[in-house]
């Protein structure tokens, strides 16, 4: 039984030692390539045909750096324009532009983020909200801070807590203190567009 295995595996060793010798065949030569069709603009052509939008840009993580000198005070001075289409955040109503106006009005977005350095609306976006998620962090965090100074005895997880509000907002350490430098000016600039609409 052993004998007829190992002679078995003896002749298929050997037909393959025969195939890796035997020439390759020669793949099939690839075709010409065939010049993309242009993309068709017309509104009538279904989604599934239609063009695909500009790629989103990539969100960036809280713990990352976002925001410089001059994203801050470009951010700033837009909202103190008269007719800001993306700080519909602002209104009374707070109403956020929802992703169908985004891409509706994406052209026109875009161009107002571009006019502030901005690569695109969306950039623009992000920035704000940066900004925008620190504000909140740093006052929610001060007012919580003042709650558990003023308690006493505090507890060890009360303790742990203090310290870790005492540590900032969780978001980079670099955006936060330049969010807290401009605090005042970007706090005045939106209030003022949410009485002025």
């Amino acid at each position: 039984m052993l004998r007829a295995l190992a002679i078995a595996l003896v002749a298929l060793s050997a037909a393959s030692c025969r195939r890796a010798k035997t020439p390759a065949a020669r793949p099939a030569p690839i075709p010409a390539a065939v010049p993309p069709t242009p993309a068709r603009t017309d509104p009538a052509v279904p989604p599934s045909v239609a063009p695909a939008p500009p790629p989103r840009e990539t969100p960036v993580a809280p713990d990352k750096p976002l925001l410089s000198v001059d994203r801050m005070e470009k951010l700033i001075d837009s909202m103190k324009e008269g007719h800001n289409p993306l700080l519909a955040q602002f209104a009374p109503t707070g109403a956020l532009l929802d992703l169908g106006t985004q891409e509706s009005r994406r052209a026109e977005f875009d161009a107002f983020a571009r006019r502030y350095g901005f690569r695109n609306h969306e950039d623009y976006l992000y920035a704000w909200g940066r900004v925008e998620g620190i504000v909140i962090a740093r006052r929610a965090a001060a007012e919580k801070i003042r709650e558990l100074e003023a308690k006493s005895p505090r507890t060890p997880e009360e303790d742990a807590q203090l310290a870790s509000l005492r540590r900032g907002p969780g978001y980079n350490a670099d955006d936060a203190a330049l969010v807290a430098k401009y605090e005042t000016s970007y706090s005045d600039a939106s209030q003022r567009y949410r009485t002025s609409k």
